[in-house]
């Protein structure tokens, strides 16, 4: 995967938001902290959106950390449906790529090269957002469900005595998780 599919996909996010923010949008981050909750050890996720809201719906591009079994950096589009304005409640979904931070341990006969594409990332929630006091300054709470694959390949030379050939070996990860996200907006 080139970084082609990428850069296309935040300059139509950025054209999208450039010309609803002339439409009446206004500009507002949301910036996350969430606890996850899955198979093996508790993760960490923080997480930064910025884009334009206007009456029910807000668009946004994202970013930020994840530790749950390996780190990385995801960039994603973030979407928001106000569903029950009276109560505050917001349906979420966000879907981009993850970039993988750091190399497997090497195999038992040591890795020659590392190949780490980036990953698929999804995730749908509903959170309570909560103005303070009829400014645009407030907070968030809510429960996400996150999906998070990746693949890793290994150039390894596999043999006792020489000459050695080399041998590609590929890992395929599938991470299903539950996030609780506390945040700030402004």
């Amino acid at each position: 995967m080139t970084i082609r599919p990428l850069l296309l996909a935040v300059s139509v996010s950025l054209l999208f938001c450039t010309v609803h923010a002339q439409q009446g949008w206004t500009y507002r981050a949301f910036n996350y902290a969430g606890a996850i909750f899955g198979d093996g050890p508790r993760g960490l996720q923080i997480t930064s959106m910025h884009g334009f809201y206007r009456a029910r719906q807000y668009a946004a591009l994202g970013t930020g950390y994840e530790y749950y079994h390996r780190s990385s950096v995801p960039l994603f589009l973030a979407y928001k449906l106000s569903l029950v304005p009276k109560f505050h409640l917001y349906g979420n979904a966000n879907a981009g790529l993850s970039f993988l931070l750091s190399k497997s341990p090497n195999t038992p006969f040591g890795n020659l090269q590392t190949k780490a594409p980036p990953g698929f990332l999804g995730e749908a929630g509903i959170d309570w957002f909560k103005t303070v006091q009829s400014s645009r300054y407030g907070f968030s709470l809510g429960g996400w469900y996150s999906y998070r694959q990746f693949q890793e390949k290994f150039r390894t030379e596999q043999c006792i005595t020489r000459p050695c050939s080399d041998v590609w070996e590929e890992y395929r990860y599938q991470y299903s998780r539950w996030i609780i996200k506390a945040g700030f907006v402004f």
